[in-house]
């Protein structure tokens, strides 16, 4: 997982994500964000289930992996390229809803809710397409 360049970002477009949120069943593996206090701020820690299994899930903010993104798609009916042609159409993608510059995670997150939920990320928040 791309969590190295942007972390902080893909974590906001998953926490508000009530739709991939309200779906997650937790599994072996699944990577989530636990968010506690120290001193005067807040403190994301990435971590997996295997990591920390007593973790609370309603403590958690899922994260999902590409590999789990694409299921998602693929499961919804999505089946319109193939893996030689996926990175081409998320390109495109990325320029016609102003999406330059996320990760391949956020980008995929992104295609994901536009695919099954027809909703874009404004920077802060999903909304549903008019």
């Amino acid at each position: 997982m791309d969590m190295k360049v942007r972390p902080l970002n893909y974590i906001k477009m998953c926490e508000v994500n009530e739709e991939i949120q309200s779906e997650w069943i937790l599994k072996d593996w699944d990577i989530f964000a636990y968010r506690y206090s120290k001193g005067l701020g807040m403190v994301w820690e990435v971590i997996g289930v295997k990591d920390r299994p007593l973790y609370i899930k309603e403590n958690c903010i899922y994260l999902p992996t590409q590999e789990q993104l694409q299921e998602m798609v693929l499961n919804h009916g999505y089946h319109g390229y193939d893996n030689s042609g996926i990175s081409q159409h998320l390109n495109l993608f990325s320029i016609e809803y102003g999406l330059e510059g996320l990760t391949f995670n956020e980008l995929w997150l992104a295609f994901v809710m536009k695919e099954k939920y027809n909703k874009f990320w404004t920077g802060q928040k999903w909304v549903k397409a008019e």
